[in-house]
């Protein structure tokens, strides 16, 4: 008798455990378990140094050129000197940025949700204004055989912020990154990036990882170069300090990006869509102080500028146009066939590469 009643007990409570799994659980979540290449991408995030200053979050409009210039006229009357064009050009002269994509990749972070992850290419060019057809580019001088290597990763706890580490590379490796020969020259590609990037071995070691787990995935095995993008780009940057603690500044950036060329390089179809008339504006505010809340703005007065700023862009901006969509958005996937198109397909891509010599 007393076994059977020491067995009822013994019962009553695995039953009781077994009903209040579902409710710990809940209360403590399991792990997501991350792929290799999530945990990869994960591993980047932590690496790089983080805090909320250097964080930007980015807000993206398309709106009319000359309604737009109004409004930076105005930004510049408030600010002065500390409105600054980073990159200005002399009298005459555009500043041309031109990007190559690698189709975008997803990787999940530790909460499950699916966060983009972009390779990206990117030269910097001049033309002459009076040259509408660009037919005369000319490349940065230090970027005569060489681009920056881009990894563009949505940040896996802020909306609308990405990380961007970046490191110089050799214009054929782009070759080497973009088809299945990497893996063959992977080596000789990590001595060339580490030769261009003096005390970033961690970087290189980190796009490298990047790299071989995005092509051990077979869904993303056939990757080549997906897309070009060109524009004109105007960039600005304004240093707002501390009212009270003057030692302390932030940076808000503004890009304007006018005659943007999109270009699927399977078929090297062009996808204009912006008009001549219309400007992409992209403002960038560090994430501590991107809610531009009343707190904020006491402490960094120049804030209400641009708080003032975005309501207009909300208010004038291209409805035909979602705000905070990317240009790559406006370019309109191609079906491929691998076993039958691959080929003529590497060869359209792989010829782009002389397009930037």
């Amino acid at each position: 008798m007393r076994h059977l009643v020491s067995f009822f007990f013994f019962f009553l409570f695995l039953a009781q455990a077994f009903a209040s799994a579902p409710l710990c659980s809940a209360i403590y979540p399991q792990p997501v378990q991350l792929d290799r290449f999530s945990q990869v991408v994960q591993k980047i995030q932590n690496g790089k140094k983080q805090d909320t200053t250097s964080l930007r979050q980015e807000v993206k409009y398309v709106v009319e050129t000359t309604d737009l210039n109004q409004q930076l006229h105005r930004l510049q009357q408030y600010f002065g000197k500390a409105m600054k064009n980073r990159d200005k050009a002399p009298d005459g002269i555009l500043n041309i940025t031109s990007t190559l994509y690698l189709t975008v990749a997803k990787y999940k972070t530790v909460k499950g949700e699916e966060k983009s992850a972009k390779v990206r290419f990117r030269k910097y060019f001049t033309r002459k204004e009076i040259d509408v057809f660009w037919r005369d580019l000319k490349v940065s001088e230090d970027l005569a055989d060489k681009s920056w290597l881009e990894l563009k990763i949505q940040h896996p706890e802020f909306p609308n912020v990405v990380n961007k580490p970046r490191l110089l590379c050799y214009d054929k490796d782009i070759r080497n990154f973009t088809t299945d020969s990497f893996f063959l020259h992977k080596e000789q590609i990590r001595k060339r990036l580490e030769f261009l990037n003096p005390g970033k071995a961690e970087e290189v070691d980190n796009a490298l990882e990047f790299m071989t787990e995005l092509y051990a995935n077979p869904a993303r095995r056939v990757q080549n170069l997906y897309a070009k993008t060109e524009y004109e780009r105007v960039s600005y940057s304004i240093k707002m300090k501390n009212s009270k603690n003057p030692e302390e500044a932030i940076d808000v950036q503004i890009t304007l990006d006018e005659n943007v060329r999109l270009t699927r390089l399977a078929d090297n179809r062009s996808f204009n869509v912006y008009a001549p008339s219309e400007t992409v504006i992209e403002v960038k505010i560090p994430v501590a102080y991107s809610k531009l809340s009343p707190e904020d703005i006491e402490l960094f007065p120049g804030l209400a500028e641009i708080k003032s700023l975005n309501g207009w862009l909300q208010e004038n901006h291209n409805m035909k146009y979602p705000m905070n969509k990317g240009k790559m958005s406006k370019i309109e996937k191609k079906n491929v066939d691998p076993d039958k198109d691959n080929k003529e397909n590497t060869a359209q891509y792989l010829n782009v590469l002389d397009e930037l010599d």
